[in-house]
């Protein structure tokens, strides 16, 4: 018997379906399965349409790639934000430890005008002067944003 792909999966998505529906009580159990996909199968073969309840499976699984394609997008979305954020914070750092110390002060004068961050400026401007980072998230944030803007 050959069958193409197409045919192949709605016969499954009957199947399934069917059996869903024996679970429920909705159509009587399946003497036997592979009598059933056979008499299915030879229908296909001679031109008749397998449509029945195998639609709502097939439609169950459509959605459920659908979904899981938007997840994997928003997750390859997220990486790509990720890795960006990362190999900006990487080439700032290298930027502060390459500055001179006039051009360090300068820099640190211009972080001191964060207003956010106002209530751990010490330890941001010690790290700096460290030619460090401040290790807060939200901190090396606001610090990785002013670098890329000046210098």
């Amino acid at each position: 018997m050959n069958l193409d792909i197409k045919t192949t999966q709605e016969i499954a998505d009957e199947l399934s379906q069917r059996l869903a529906d024996v679970s429920a009580g909705i159509s009587p159990p399946i003497n036997r399965v592979d009598s059933w996909l056979m008499a299915i199968a030879n229908a296909a073969l001679s031109g008749s349409p397998i449509v029945g309840r195998g639609i709502e499976v097939s439609n169950k699984r459509r959605n459920a790639q659908a979904q899981a394609a938007r997840e994997a997008s928003i997750k390859n979305w997220k990486n790509t934000a990720e890795t960006r954020y990362f190999d900006k914070t990487i080439a700032v750092t290298n930027k502060i430890r390459e500055l001179t110390n006039r051009e360090l002060e300068e820099f640190i004068a211009k972080v001191r005008d964060i207003k956010h961050i106002q209530k751990n400026m010490p330890e941001a401007v010690r790290l700096l002067q460290n030619r460090e980072l401040p290790t807060s998230p939200l901190e090396r944030a606001a610090v990785v944003e002013i670098a890329i803007q000046y210098l």
